[in-house]
Formats: C-alpha cells, sequence, structure tokens
C-alpha cells in the first residue's frame, strides 16, 4: 500500500523532528504478535451491497484511490485505519469501496467517467472526504504532504505541518504501536509510516 517516509532527528527531550521525504513509496502494514487485526471482511460486504445511509452524487469520476499514492496518503491522514477496493467490469463500470474500522463506508460506482452513485454510512462519510482531498488537488495542484515538516511527541503523538497545513496522528492505539519505536530511534533515522504504524528502516540510520 502507499506510504510515507520520514526522516527525523531524536532530541533529548524524546521529542522526534524531521520531514516528509518527496519519494514516492509503498509498504506491506507493519505486523506483530498473533492479534493483529484481521481484514475487515464483512464491512466491504455491506459496502459492496447496501444501500447507504445517505446516497448522492459524486463530484468526480471513481478513482483507484489504493493505487494513487498521494491521494491514498492524505486520506490515511485523515482516516486513519481506512481500507479500500477499486473494481473494473468488462462494461467499464467501476466501484470504488472504503471501509473504516468504526463501522463507515462508502461505495461508489459509475460507468467510467461518469459522476458516479455514492453510498455512505456511519460516522465518516468516507466518500465525501476523498472528494475533498481531490478538490484541493485540482485547486492547489499539489497536495502537502510531501516536504511537511514532521514533531512526534515521546508519547507517540505525530504532528505534519506545511504552510497553512496541519494533521496529526494520535490515540491509544497508535500510540501503543509507535511508542516503542520512539523508545529505540538512532540519530537521524528514516521511518516508514503505513497503515497508522510508525515502523525505522533498519540499517538507514547515519
Amino acid at each position: 500500500m502507499p506510504g510515507l517516509i520520514v526522516t527525523g532527528w531524536k532530541h533529548a527531550n524524546g521529542d522526534v523532528v524531521g520531514r516528509l521525504e518527496h519519494d514516492m513509496a509503498g509498504f506491506v502494514v507493519t505486523r506483530s504478535g498473533d492479534d493483529y487485526p484481521p481484514e475487515l471482511t464483512e464491512p466491504f460486504t455491506t459496502a459492496r451491497n447496501t444501500d447507504g445511509e445517505e446516497v448522492s452524487t459524486g463530484r468526480y469520476p471513481v478513482v483507484d484511490v489504493a493505487n494513487s499514492c498521494e491521494l491514498r496518503s492524505m486520506l490515511e491522514l485523515t482516516a486513519p485505519g481506512v481500507e479500500l477496493t477499486c473494481e473494473e467490469l468488462d462494461d467499464r463500470t467501476r466501484t470504488a469501496c472504503l471501509v473504516h474500522p468504526d463501522g463507515s463506508w462508502a461505495r461508489a460506482s459509475a460507468e467510467w467517467t461518469d459522476p458516479p452513485e455514492v453510498h455512505q454510512s456511519g460516522p465518516r462519510k468516507l466518500w465525501t472526504a476523498v472528494e475533498r482531498i481531490r478538490n484541493r488537488l485540482n485547486a492547489e495542484g499539489s497536495l502537502p504532504l510531501r516536504g511537511a515538516l514532521v514533531h512526534i511527541t515521546p508519547d507517540g503523538v505525530c504532528r505534519f505541518s506545511r504552510g497553512g497545513w496541519s494533521a496529526s496522528l494520535g490515540g491509544d492505539e497508535w500510540r501503543s504501536a509507535t511508542r516503542p519505536i520512539l523508545t529505540n530511534l538512532p540519530v537521524p533515522t528514516y521511518a516508514l509510516w503505513t497503515g497508522g504504524r510508525l515502523t525505522p528502516v533498519p540499517g538507514c540510520a547515519n
């Protein structure tokens, strides 16, 4: 899956400060232990076959978000843990489904580049989040991720900023995944951020 490369320097107070690299990246989500969360199979079945609480017409054609690196990474910051699929049939009907561990899901379907019919349910309007990101990309020509400043606190909160844009990740689950890594980071180090987890790259510290 697409992800972000973080270069950071650990300071005496435990903070890690650095930036997101401009390079594209694709990684397998980090795994550890026997309790690694399973795929969201049941929510995907619901997303493919159920009418949503909210039904609308999308502004942009269906896009394969999972294979659009910047779009996918920006969506992960907006809705950490989101999973995606995209299928195209012989009649050129394209269907994208998004699901989130909090129960939110979305489905957008249309023939080729036609405006899609969008179904959404749950606390997060996932396709609306995708379209907001695409609005920004179309208006500004790029997304603010590449080259953004990164500040990771010892309790695992990760803050990103570039110009007037900022975003942060936190929460107990994310902190538990990053805290052991932050404790042992060399200076400097390279790390991969994907699927809501931060992983140092072996052999990349200077």
